[in-house]
């Protein structure tokens, strides 16, 4: 489903997630959507059997949850709701609500600045979840690719090379995230589509607050994803990043801003 939602398909959207949370009165703080596609080698789409995915919407859940940890200390993972509307045959469009402020653990110590402050801790929980399946994939898609650390004016990140050259880079902190087993377990159930060696890639188009365009990716599937799937461990050359070496320009520059 390439073009975005139009007004009658989020209509249908809102209506399939009240019907799931059977509470009208529930008062939506913060919310994201994401429409997930896989397709053939020709664009297309195919069925997925209702087991796989049923199994692969509770991988979603675990996985959001996991990220939820990325600091968002203020955020109860019960005021989470992650719900779906089946766009077409392997599409599905994917709503993650922050509901209701009363849930939230700070409730009632700095009520004025609760908005801002879960907007920005939503906010990393989501960043966290599209950066955590978009680098699971390229790293099984490309065993033995490399790790290489970037110190920045933001701080530190990482690098996935693939081939000698940068294909993503990320936040360093994320490195916990990717080496922990419900993490990785999570992501497993999440993928199960893919285990269907008919699927080539997977886009995900992402909207926040209505904002389009938002964590916009397209993810190769293969072989190695499959036997990640199914219970390889992801296999790049380490995980201990490697480090570059400063270029003299860098030297020059870091002795003449000391």
């Amino acid at each position: 489903m390439a073009a975005a939602r139009g007004t009658r398909d989020k209509k249908a959207l809102d209506k399939t997630w009240s019907l799931k949370t059977g509470d009208r009165s529930t008062k939506t703080i913060s919310r994201m959507s994401a429409l997930v596609t896989c397709y053939n080698a020709h664009g297309q789409q195919l069925d997925i059997p209702n087991m796989t995915m049923s199994d692969s919407f509770t991988g979603m859940q675990d996985l959001f949850r996991e990220c939820i940890r990325l600091g968002a200390d203020t955020l109860d993972p019960d005021s989470i709701r992650v719900t779906f509307l089946q766009a077409g045959p392997s599409s599905f469009d994917f709503q993650f609500d922050l509901r209701d402020s009363k849930t939230v653990k700070t409730w009632g110590k700095h009520p004025s600045g609760w908005d801002v402050a879960n907007y920005v801790a939503l906010d990393q929980a989501l960043a966290g979840y599209a950066t955590v399946g978009e680098l699971a994939m390229l790293i099984a898609a490309n065993p033995d690719c490399e790790l290489r650390w970037v110190e920045t004016l933001y701080g530190p990140d990482v690098e996935v090379l693939v081939d000698g050259l940068p294909r993503m880079v990320f936040q360093a902190s994320l490195m916990e995230l990717m080496g922990d087993h419900a993490v990785q377990s999570a992501l497993r159930a999440a993928m199960a589509p893919l285990t269907n060696p008919e699927f080539a890639y997977v886009t995900i188009r992402g909207e926040v607050q209505g904002a389009q365009g938002v964590f916009n990716q397209v993810m190769v599937s293969n072989e190695s994803v499959r036997e990640f799937i199914q219970g390889e461990p992801l296999k790049p050359k380490s995980f201990e990043p490697t480090v570059a070496c400063q270029s003299e320009d860098e030297i020059r520059w870091n002795m003449d801003q000391s």
